[in-house]
C-alpha cells in the first residue's frame, strides 16, 4: 500500500479528500505536514468523522477545506429544521454524506457492528448507524438543505457511486461531486450521459480546489 507521501509526489495536481479514521493523537499532526510540505493546502480536502480530529486538523491548517465531523454535520441538520441553520456560522466547505444504495448502507450497518457499545449513554454503535442513516435520508429527500448549504459555498458529495444509476442519482439530488471506485466509469457518465447542467456543476466543484478555504460565515 502506499504511502501518502508517495501519494502526493506521484499526483501533485490531483485534488485529494484525506478521511482520518485513526484516533492516534499525532495523526493529524503528521498529516498536515505532509501536506504543507508539498503545498497541498490549495488542492485537498481532510476531515474525521470525530469531532476532536477534525477540529485539531483545523486549528493546524484553516486554509485546507475540511468536511463536516458526523457530530458537525447532525447539528446542522438539527438546526435546519430548527430554522436556525442561516444564523449557525459553519467552519466546513464540504458535506460528504452516504448515497443511500443497498450497497452502501449495509456497509455502515457492518462497520458499526451489532452489540458493540459507544462511549456516550451506552449507546450502541448500530442504533447511532441507524440515526445516521435516518439523518442522511432527510436531507437528501430534502434539496432545502444541500441548496442552503450550496449558497453558502459548501459543496456535497455522495458516497459511494459505481454505476450509471447512482451517478445520476446523485446529480439528481443536487450533489457536486460522487465518489466512486471506478473513475473511468464517472467519467465516461459525464462525457457521454451527464446533462449540461451537471458538467457545469462538477466543473465549480473542480474550481473549489483552486481557493483559499472561504473565511466562517
Amino acid at each position: 500500500m502506499p504511502l501518502l507521501q508517495d501519494v502526493f509526489e506521484a499526483f501533485p495536481d490531483v485534488g485529494i479528500n484525506i478521511d482520518l479514521k485513526h484516533a492516534h493523537p499525532l495523526l493529524p499532526k503528521k498529516v498536515a505536514e505532509l501536506v504543507k510540505k508539498h503545498c497541498r493546502q490549495h488542492n485537498t480536502i481532510w476531515g474525521s468523522a470525530r469531532e476532536s480530529t477534525a477540529s485539531q486538523l483545523l486549528k493546524l491548517e484553516p486554509s485546507v477545506a475540511l468536511f463536516f465531523s458526523t457530530r458537525s454535520f447532525v447539528k446542522v441538520v438539527l438546526a435546519f429544521y430548527c430554522g436556525l441553520l442561516p444564523f449557525l456560522p459553519l467552519k466546513e466547505s464540504f458535506l460528504e454524506i452516504p448515497l443511500l444504495t443497498d450497497e452502501v448502507v449495509d456497509y455502515v450497518k457492518r462497520r458499526t457492528g451489532k452489540g458493540s457499545k459507544s462511549s456516550i449513554c451506552c449507546i450502541s454503535l448500530q442504533t447511532r448507524s441507524s440515526v445516521y442513516l435516518w439523518l442522511v435520508r432527510r436531507v437528501v429527500e430534502n434539496r432545502s438543505l444541500i441548496e442552503h448549504l450550496k449558497r453558502r459555498g459548501i459543496k456535497t458529495i455522495l458516497w459511494v457511486g459505481n454505476c450509471r444509476k447512482d451517478f445520476a442519482e446523485a446529480y439528481q439530488l443536487g450533489a457536486d461531486g460522487v465518489m466512486t471506485d471506478y473513475p473511468l466509469r464517472l467519467t465516461n457518465y459525464l462525457e457521454q450521459d451527464a446533462p449540461v447542467s451537471q458538467h457545469a456543476r462538477v466543473r465549480q466543484a473542480a474550481a473549489t480546489f483552486s481557493r483559499v478555504r472561504r473565511s466562517s460565515e
